[in-house]
């Protein structure tokens, strides 16, 4: 369920205001795994995905989950979606209600980030949940938050700050990061990420791009992230740098030069 673009993403809903559900949030079921962080770069925009395998659990009340955005600032858009893992599909998601808060509500389970932090609470049905997840025992949940481009430094590099942890909950296993130029594009040049956090394993990890000459390159000096020691605090810095349009090597060209899709 693809945005159609950067500007029609900024009107996905941004619900400002919470009523208190009859119900608070049923508990997580399980410890979630962090299957996947994708981020896919632009010089327009930076899309952060979480794929999150959940399991279903018993209780049969929702979950109410809530994310802290990272950074730079809150998202233009932010949506959730809950699809079949471990062979997820677009296809096959169902998109989810979601709400914008200021910070955690007291009714709302913490999945990423600090609860003082504004995010949002995304509401998960236990039926689409329990039925997704029968053939395998989990389902997947999607989150897909689109920012600003984050500011580039000195020698061209810019930095997101990707939520992971809860402070006083459990750490979660992260399995997977990427780093990927979106569509029509400059490629990405250099990908980086580790995690951060007061109590952080400050090792690289490594970064899947699509250029194979980059983590190639980076096989040696860094470790898978399911390897790394992991912290409640922990949180997740990628760095990249990107061609720019000018650039011809980089074979893109500027949206307003490029043929519609």
């Amino acid at each position: 369920m693809p945005w159609a673009s950067p500007e029609a993403a900024a009107g996905a809903p941004k619900t400002l205001g919470l009523a208190r559900p009859a119900t608070p949030s049923a508990p997580l079921p399980g410890l979630p795994v962090v299957a996947r962080v994708h981020v896919e770069v632009a010089p327009t925009h930076a899309l952060v995905v979480h794929d999150v395998a959940l399991p279903p659990g018993e209780d049969p009340g929702p979950l109410r989950l809530f994310v802290a955005f990272g950074a730079p600032g809150a998202p233009r858009a932010f949506d959730a979606q809950l699809m079949p893992w471990p062979a997820p599909s677009p296809a096959a998601a169902w998109p989810l209600a979601v709400e914008r808060a200021a910070r955690r509500p007291a009714w709302a389970q913490p999945l990423f980030g600090a609860l003082q932090k504004g995010g949002a609470v995304v509401h998960v049905p236990p039926r689409l949940l329990r039925s997704l997840a029968a053939a395998t025992g989990e389902a997947m949940l999607r989150l897909r938050a689109l920012h600003a481009p984050p500011a580039e430094d000195g020698e061209g590099r810019r930095s997101l700050l990707v939520r992971l942890g809860v402070p006083g909950g459990h750490p979660l296993t992260v399995e997977r990061v990427e780093v990927v130029a979106a569509a029509g594009a400059p490629p990405v040049l250099a990908a980086s990420a580790h995690l951060c956090g007061p109590d952080a394993d400050g090792r690289p990890l490594r970064v899947e791009t699509a250029t194979p000459s980059l983590g190639a390159a980076a096989d040696a000096t860094t470790i898978l992230p399911g390897a790394a020691v992991r912290h409640d605090t922990d949180d997740l810095c990628v760095v990249y740098r990107q061609a720019d349009y000018s650039s011809e090597a980089s074979g893109a060209r500027p949206p307003s030069e490029r043929p519609p899709s």
